[in-house]
């Protein structure tokens, strides 16, 4: 991968109709330049597969689980980012030979932070996400609730994707949600009849908030003005 890789707790494989994987203490290291020596670092990641997925064209991820995840992403004056493996050549373009789909059934995190440093400007960006948990409805829908923080003011989002089997197939997929990113609210629903060749995808999309100068604030930008604003 090009990334030092290091297991400093323990690791354990269960094999049968689930493969499943758990590692705790997993820390991938940050280049040297990096002002933080980890790119990534878990205390904990338990991860099933259905194992007969593994040669079809979609890969089904039962379930995963992540707690106390931390992603320090940097880039430098050059603009080059430390999540650029070096020493990994890459491959030749070949049009037969396509990446799988990974589907994921069920997803929960706790307690992850993820930062972003930029080398140019200095300004750093802190996401928090203290609880995700997507699971798949009867109906086939993909639903996922997450409440966190972005730069010390509170995120909150519910919505789903699906049905399932249009997921697989990468067609017909139906999405909603809602959310709010400190004062702004965010509402929004729509429908992509293509994942790969999007054709006549469709969506409706509503923001709004009472003080546009919270919204510059959290992500570091220019004045853009002051007051209330509807899109």
């Amino acid at each position: 991968s090009g990334y030092s890789i290091s297991l400093e707790g323990e690791l354990e494989i269960d094999t049968g109709r689930l493969l499943g994987i758990t590692a705790t203490n997993i820390r991938v290291s940050a280049p040297d330049w990096a002002s933080h020596p980890d790119l990534a670092s878990a205390g904990y990641l338990r991860i099933s597969l259905e194992t007969a997925s593994l040669l079809a064209d979609s890969v089904v991820v039962d379930s995963l689980q992540i707690s106390e995840l931390k992603i320090n992403l940097e880039t430098n004056n050059d603009g080059s980012g430390n999540w650029s493996a070096s020493g990994v050549t890459p491959s030749a373009p070949d049009d037969s030979d396509r990446d799988p789909a990974v589907i994921f059934n069920g997803v929960q995190l706790k307690n992850v932070d993820l930062y972003y440093l930029s080398g140019k400007s200095g300004i750093g960006q802190h996401l928090n996400i203290a609880s995700l948990d997507q699971k798949q409805l009867p109906d086939g829908m993909l639903r996922a609730e997450l409440k966190g923080a972005f730069n010390a003011r509170p995120v909150a989002f519910e919505g789903s994707i699906g049905p399932y089997p249009n997921l697989l197939r990468g067609q017909g997929i139906s999405y909603s949600g809602h959310g709010n990113f400190g004062d702004l609210t965010i509402n929004g629903d729509g429908f992509i009849d293509d994942l790969l060749q999007p054709r006549f995808p469709q969506f409706n999309l509503r923001m709004e908030g009472p003080n546009i100068d919270e919204i510059t604030a959290m992500f570091g930008v220019d004045d853009l003005g002051s007051g209330g604003f509807s899109l």
